[in-house]
């Protein structure tokens, strides 16, 4: 699933590893990708944006795999971890909020939203 590549000056730490996996719903094609800075991102294909940013990985990630539903990823790391993301949480407003409230426990920042919420929704408090 990945590919390595030799030193260069963008990635002067030695090889760079990456990998993607693709799904299909009804209406939409989205693309996961990961890399050696330990973050998974979900793509739409079609319009080139970026869906999600997934992170707490503390180690490269190395695998990835959509269930075949398509609402759930799969990710394994050299971290010794699996970590299980639910895809569907960016799709509704309200999801993506009470989820936000409950792991964060407070609002998130705009910085972090910037980071974590797809671009296209404009940043307000989110939580009581």
């Amino acid at each position: 699933m990945g590919r390595t590549h030799p030193p260069s000056p963008r990635h002067p730490h030695g090889p760079h590893r990456h990998g993607l996996v693709g799904r299909r719903q009804p209406g939409r094609e989205d693309l996961a990708t990961i890399g050696d800075d330990r973050a998974i991102r979900l793509w739409d294909i079609e319009t080139h944006q970026r869906l999600a940013l997934y992170t707490g990985h503390t180690g490269v990630v190395h695998s990835v795999l959509f269930s075949p539903d398509g609402n759930t990823l799969a990710t394994s790391g050299n971290d010794g971890t699996v970590r299980l993301w639910d895809t569907d949480v960016f799709n509704d407003l309200a999801t993506l909020t009470h989820t936000a409230c409950t792991i964060a426990g407070r609002s998130l920042t705009e910085r972090e939203w910037r980071r974590y919420v797809p671009g296209g929704v404009a940043y307000h408090r989110i939580c009581p």
